[in-house]
């Protein structure tokens, strides 16, 4: 069950299409089990629970910073610095960030000590918010190839490249085919562009793609551990941005595997 704050007509059509029964606080539902089929979906926010919700949590930084503290959790009770400088955000709109992550109850304050408070229905808003505004700006090229099939034996350059989205996945879980290969790079791997002859992709295609995505944290936020892979969390995110049935049950594997230890249920 996925609760948020406010899921708009599109996402929740796909989310109905996928099974994932959800909830709002606008009173958008979906909710289906034996003699029960409920589905209210268009309601929006009254204005005044939109003017309460804090402004910055599920901003850019405000995301990047949310990352950096599921990646690693120690890192709450770092400096000003130390954060902005992980999570790759402004030190300026750090302290504001806080306050609003305080305010959603992401972390709390006790002895003026911050401890991490993160719940799934968090990671899930995350996740949402991220699919919105943070991922639609990493993506930089798109590309196709004959060797789609054979990606696993790609070998991609240690330290400069890694897994996301599907393939990722489908290293952590053995669940998942791929049908869009997601790499993270700086730039790209002119190299494995060569070897792999990747070609500009036709703009009508719609799977077999090669996508680049731009990393959007700091250094202190090491890659995943297995394989060359990125941080389970954006896996798990990526994996919900689509959208796919079978991506939603991975995603699912992936959090309970890699992710639940760090979260509370609700």
């Amino acid at each position: 069950m996925l609760f948020s704050g406010h899921i708009t007509p599109p996402i929740a059509e796909r989310l109905r299409a996928a099974g994932q029964q959800f909830a709002d606080t606008a009173g958008n539902a979906y909710l289906e089990g034996p003699g029960l089929l409920i589905y209210v979906a268009g309601r929006k926010p009254e204005e005044r629970q939109a003017a309460q919700r804090p402004g910055r949590a599920f901003a850019i930084a405000g995301l990047k910073t949310m990352f950096a503290f599921t990646c690693k959790p120690e890192l709450v009770q770092a400096t000003y610095r130390e954060i902005a400088d992980a999570a790759n955000v402004a030190l300026g709109a750090l302290p504001a960030v806080l306050r609003d992550l305080e305010q959603i109850e992401f972390i709390v304050v006790l002895q003026k000590k911050r401890r991490l408070i993160a719940t799934k229905r968090l990671l899930d808003e995350w996740a949402l918010a991220y699919a919105r505004k943070l991922r639609p700006k990493q993506l930089f090229r798109t590309f196709e190839t004959r060797h789609f099939e054979n990606w696993q034996e790609w070998g991609l350059p240690a330290h400069e490249a890694h897994w996301g989205g599907e393939p990722a996945a489908n290293i952590l879980t053995k669940y998942l085919k791929p049908g869009i290969l997601t790499i993270y790079a700086e730039k790209l791997p002119t190299k494995l562009i060569v070897a792999q002859h990747l070609l500009a992709a036709n703009p009508r295609t719609a799977h077999g793609l090669v996508e680049f995505r731009k990393p959007f944290w700091g250094d202190a936020i090491r890659p995943g551990q297995k394989q060359n892979t990125v941080q389970p969390a954006l896996v798990y995110a990526d994996l919900l941005a689509t959208g796919d049935h079978r991506c939603i049950e991975t995603a699912q594997i992936i959090y309970e595997k890699y992710l639940a230890r760090l979260f509370n249920a609700k």
